[in-house]
């Protein structure tokens, strides 16, 4: 299956979602960066690179800041980055609910039988 990509422009992330099965969805969400370099989005990917970050296009070269799956009867599961270290504010946390309802949004209608569970 492919992902179906997300970008959240205002609020920093990209998420990506597909199916793992007719009941089940797995996703990936990557936190965005202000890097414009000319070439595509001005919002890129950031990853480590032996001792200095690197900004990308490509969310495969990262880490995804958060993955999991949801499964019809609405039971997720969440992992996420070792550390998640916030300098934003209030805004920087608040925003992973808005993160997660657009999450659900979308995996609703890629599951059979999610009735109200999601």
């Amino acid at each position: 299956m492919e992902w179906k990509e997300n970008y959240l422009e205002n609020i920093e992330f990209y998420f990506r979602i597909k199916n793992s099965s007719t009941h089940c969805v797995d996703f990936e969400a990557y936190e965005l960066y202000h890097y414009d370099d000319g070439n595509g989005r001005a919002l890129k990917f950031q990853y480590y690179d032996g001792g200095d970050y690197k900004y990308t296009s490509d969310a495969d070269k990262c880490e995804p800041y958060i993955k999991g799956f949801i499964k019809w009867d609405g039971c997720s599961e969440v992992n996420f980055a070792q550390n998640i270290h916030s300098c934003g504010g209030r805004w920087a946390l608040v925003r992973l609910g808005e993160l997660f309802e657009n999450i659900f949004k979308e995996a609703q209608p890629m599951i059979d039988s999610s009735g109200d569970y999601l």
